[in-house]
């Protein structure tokens, strides 16, 4: 993951603040910064730092974007994975707790 001091990030925020000073969209912003390179996790710190959006609207601002759409799918499908093994395994400590089984 790159630092705040990362030359390569400096130069894209400088890149993505001249875009908007140009009536660059968030989406030509996305855009640019897959393009370089960057994942969505930057592409959230990005919107963060430069659209001052919270956590929350960075997230779904970036995975509803048409430059990640080709993503959408298989992400959803990851966090589904993780949520049902979040369940599971939340289930599996009640039980035990419930049995006294729980050390």
């Amino acid at each position: 993951m790159l630092t705040p001091q990362d030359p390569a990030w400096i130069a894209a925020l400088n890149t993505c603040r001249a875009m908007k000073v140009n009536g660059g969209t968030v989406d030509d912003l996305l855009f640019f910064l897959r393009r370089a390179g960057f994942w969505k996790v930057e592409s959230i710190r990005a919107l963060r730092e430069l659209e001052h959006m919270t956590l929350p609207q960075a997230k779904v601002a970036v995975h509803l974007s048409p430059v990640w759409s080709d993503r959408y799918e298989a992400d959803e499908a990851f966090h589904d994975q993780l949520e049902n093994e979040l369940n599971g395994l939340v289930e599996a400590v009640e039980t035990k707790a419930r049995d006294g089984r729980l050390k």
